[in-house]
């Protein structure tokens, strides 16, 4: 605590540079509309179509479409799920794990535990709404580029409700990827409750056998970039 009197507060009388004074009659968006047309919103559309889920109503997936060899000698990574009791065919993925900085590494991991095979993602042109690196011209909201971004999103809701009775909204990300033809699987990556038998099938075969609709797109989408 100060004896006596307090200590006297000192104005900084420092003299703003010419680039941090701002006129009084300064209009940020008067300025703003001189250097670019603004466009108009529907902001209550906006507002009507965005939703909020909590953390425990939302799950993050990624997975991959595999593929090996060429021409007659492709064939799709895909996965016999027979932990219930209809048999399910699908395409490797899973969750995203706690800390797992990169969705394209859940995507990699996933594969690698389901099937055993350890693939690498395919950079090729693909049509994406992922933005341009800072300091590039800006192309339009969809553009073609070389990359590795996903080429398909799946996303549904549980039937099954989650805590308190919500529902459970799946977001899952897919990547175009390969690995070597020669390549043998690693054994027992499966978690123990999985119960997962890896195939290797034409494209026509798994179009057939792949249980879920939007999976089977998924597989068209990323065989466009065969």
């Amino acid at each position: 605590m100060f004896k006596g009197k307090s200590p006297s507060f000192v104005e900084n009388t420092r003299t703003c540079p010419p680039h941090e004074s701002i006129p009084k009659s300064f209009n940020i968006n008067t300025t703003h509309n001189t250097r670019r047309q603004r466009k108009p919103l529907d902001v209550v559309a906006f507002d009507n179509a965005m939703a909020c889920a909590k953390s425990t109503d939302f799950c993050i997936c990624a997975g991959t479409v595999t593929f090996k060899g060429r021409g007659e000698d492709s064939r799709v990574l895909v996965i016999l799920n027979e932990k219930y009791t209809q048999d399910l065919w699908q395409l490797p993925k899973g969750r995203k794990n706690i800390g797992e900085d990169a969705l394209c590494n859940t995507a990699i991991r996933e594969t690698y535990e389901e099937t055993g095979y350890k693939v690498q993602l395919l950079s090729k042109n693909i049509l994406t709404r992922a933005t341009m690196a800072k300091g590039r011209k800006d192309p339009g909201p969809i553009f073609e580029a070389q990359s590795a971004e996903p080429i398909a999103m799946v996303h549904y809701t549980e039937p099954f409700p989650g805590l308190a009775g919500s529902p459970v909204t799946k977001v899952c990300f897919f990547f175009v990827a390969t690995v070597r033809d020669d390549a043998p699987p690693a054994p027992n990556t499966q978690d123990v409750d999985e119960v997962l038998e890896a195939y290797w099938l034409t494209c026509a075969d798994a179009m057939e056998r792949l249980t879920f609709a939007a999976e089977r797109r998924a597989l068209e989408i990323a065989m466009c970039y065969l």
